[in-house]
């Protein structure tokens, strides 16, 4: 039987004359005991000795006259049996198990990192695999419909309405005036169809000046319009509005910006740049911000006739709220009266012209007595002198020409390199007339 895994000696073998014919057989097994050797096999006893262990058989030897005995037996070399371990299933079941564990998590990790690269992205999410046949529908005319009634005529046939509003004077607020996809066109049904709804009249600015500030925001709001409101100090009560732009009665679109200004108090505030605006304009202005508003007229060769040249005090300057302001209008170009240059010789009366902000225009010669005091003065000049004109105003003169010069000289001012002959004829009545005088 088994020995736990402690070898054992070989059985022996009881040799058996009868059936062999005096040959001796192998002896019988020998059975240890393992009560007194502890399982460990021990030794067989030495030749011809006396057995060590009661327990071991060993073959008399043979008497005298039996001849020569058989050969001793010599028992073979001992062995040990192999070593069966009894839980060896349970480490093949626990290797097998953390083969498994180890695969899995392998898996897992190679998963993780393949994912992590993005790799499985490029493919996208699979396309819905569409109907094999959808249904096709007429889109209806809506046009002219309200958008209720145009709502409820899309959905009866399965589309849907998608609006979008715009200003249109022409037609009634609310009223479909556009449509895409067109009427009869074929599309699926689901498909949208974009409609577009009339907005109406643009609605004009409500006047919120002299309100609080919560009531103009909410007013203003209600209208469909963005509220920026501006603070500074003012002569009104803190907390009121003191200014809107747009003004009130603009028109202006909803979804548009409208900024307020709210008034802080008395305070100490610039006056703010209105050059080159109408005189309504820069009073809006200066009103919207406190001031009390005068106008003074100037005339002006820069700024256009209407505009504002300026303010008094000018812009950028720090005042007291509601102080008086007065903004200095342009006339246009200044008024200038004619100087009487007449009797005067041509250079002198054509300085005096150009000094007054005046010019030369057609200069006339008429013919006077050789010798006269007239040669090379003017006789006469159009506009008339004192008249008041606008500045480079041409006036137009008539010189004394001797009348021994032939011809007329009528036109105007000749240009330089021409004027010296001009100039001549006036220091040659000049000297004429001084010949005569010392004549005399």
């Amino acid at each position: 039987s088994r020995t736990g895994g402690v070898p054992t000696a070989p059985p022996a073998v009881t040799p058996d004359r009868s059936r062999t014919g005096g040959v001796p057989t192998a002896p019988p097994a020998v059975t240890p005991d393992r009560s007194r050797t502890g399982g460990v096999p021990t030794a067989p006893p030495a030749r011809g000795g006396p057995p060590t262990d009661p327990g071991v058989q060993v073959p008399a030897a043979p008497g005298p006259g039996s001849g020569p005995g058989p050969p001793q037996y010599v028992p073979p070399a001992y062995y040990y049996e192999e070593v069966h371990r009894s839980d060896g299933w349970k480490r093949a079941a626990l290797m097998f198990l953390g083969l498994v564990v180890l695969v899995v998590a392998l898996g897992f990790l190679g998963w993780t990192f393949y994912d992590s690269l993005g790799l499985g992205d490029d493919a996208g999410p699979a396309e819905p695999t569409p109907p094999e046949s959808a249904a096709l529908v007429d889109v209806p005319d809506v046009s002219g419909l309200s958008y209720g009634e145009a709502d409820a005529r899309l959905r009866s046939v399965g589309l849907v309405p998608e609006p979008s509003y715009q200003v249109n004077t022409g037609q009634p607020e609310n009223t479909v005036f556009a449509q895409s996809p067109p009427a009869g066109q074929r599309i699926e049904e689901g498909a949208t169809v974009a409609l577009t709804v009339s907005q109406g009249e643009i609605p004009r600015v409500l006047p919120v000046r002299g309100r609080n500030r919560v009531d103009a925001t909410e007013i203003l709001r209600s209208a469909g319009y963005e509220v920026i409101v501006i603070e500074g100090p003012s002569q009104a009560e803190a907390g009121i509005v003191v200014g809107q732009e747009p003004s009130s009665n603009t028109e202006l679109a909803p979804g548009e910006a409208v900024t307020i200004t709210v008034s802080t108090g008395p305070g100490q505030i610039f006056v703010p740049d209105v050059r080159g605006q109408t005189l309504s304009q820069a009073f809006q202005t200066l009103i919207g911000q406190g001031f009390r508003v005068g106008e003074r007229r100037e005339p002006s060769t820069t700024v256009e006739e209407g505009q504002i040249i300026d303010t008094d005090p000018p812009h950028g300057f720090p005042v007291s709220a509601g102080l008086e302001v007065f903004v200095i209008i342009s006339d246009g170009p200044p008024l200038v009266a004619i100087p009487d240059v007449q009797g005067l010789l041509f250079d002198t009366g054509k300085l005096a012209i150009e000094r007054a902000g005046l010019v030369i225009g057609i200069v006339t010669f008429e013919p006077v007595e050789p010798g006269s005091a007239d040669v090379g003065r003017i006789l006469a000049q159009t506009p008339p002198p004192n008249l008041e004109v606008s500045v480079e105003t041409p006036v137009d003169v008539v010189v004394g020409e001797s009348s021994e010069t032939e011809g007329d000289q009528i036109g105007p001012e000749p240009p330089e390199g021409e004027g010296d002959e001009t100039e001549g004829i006036g220091q040659s009545g000049a000297e004429q007339t001084g010949a005569s005088t010392s004549d005399g």
